[in-house]
């Protein structure tokens, strides 16, 4: 059936849209509503992706910076290895006379008013071939109110604390001798009248022979092979 309207414009009622029609339409917007969002989403997902790659991007050039640093710092301690091992195996056979003399001038060790005069180095003919010596003349003084300390007592002392206490001074020491040609010397008035001059004063001599190189390194080749094992 046919209908018509023959209403002018201004006078007919407004159609309706189709319900279906509606539903379409809502449908469809609130599919690119839902397309915006997830769109939205994911820009901004990226968003974070790329600025965490560009921060890796930076952490990673600095650790490569730091790894150079530290291949440089290998590097050079290799370097610095292989010259130590040279230098020692330079120094393995001769005598470093400034560990044994550092001890002899020790002054948290030394006694009070001892003081050396003279060293002399000397090599002498031996049963074993050549004899490293060192011969020292001392000076000491008894101070006032001493109680008759015996001075020369007091190095006997010293000597044996030095083989006590430093391996390295008895490695290559072999004998030190009792003070000899103990002299007494006169003691002259300080020009500070406050200062009180010592009771006595004496001269002493001593001889320190040395050990020979071969059996200083045999002993060391003995003690590396008894910790090894």
């Amino acid at each position: 059936m046919i209908t018509i309207n023959l209403l002018p414009d201004n006078r007919r009622p407004a159609e309706r849209m189709p319900l279906v029609r509606f539903l379409t339409i809502l449908v469809g917007v609130a599919g690119f509503c839902v397309e915006g969002i997830l769109l939205y989403l994911v820009l901004a997902k990226y968003h974070d992706l790329e600025t965490t790659v560009k921060d890796a991007k930076v952490q990673l050039k600095r650790v490569q910076a730091e790894a150079k640093k530290v291949d440089e710092i290998v590097a050079k301690k290799g370097t610095i290895a292989k010259r130590v091992e040279e230098i020692e195996k330079i120094e393995e056979g001769r005598r470093l006379w400034w560990p044994i003399l550092w001890r002899l001038c020790d002054p948290n060790m030394l006694p009070e008013l001892v003081w050396y005069k003279k060293m002399e180095y000397r090599t002498v003919a031996a049963r074993k071939g050549s004899e490293e010596r060192l011969d020292i003349t001392a000076c000491a003084g008894q101070p006032a109110g001493g109680g008759g300390t015996d001075m020369v007592a007091k190095w006997n002392d010293f000597v044996g604390r030095l083989r006590e206490e430093y391996p390295r001074y008895t490695e290559h020491v072999d004998e030190v001798t009792t003070p000899f040609k103990v002299n007494p010397m006169s003691v002259k008035a300080p020009t500070d009248a406050t200062v009180e001059p010592p009771q006595r004063m004496i001269e002493f001599n001593v001889e320190i022979r040395m050990k020979p190189m071969k059996d200083v390194l045999a002993a060391r080749k003995k003690a590396s092979e008894k910790g090894g094992g």
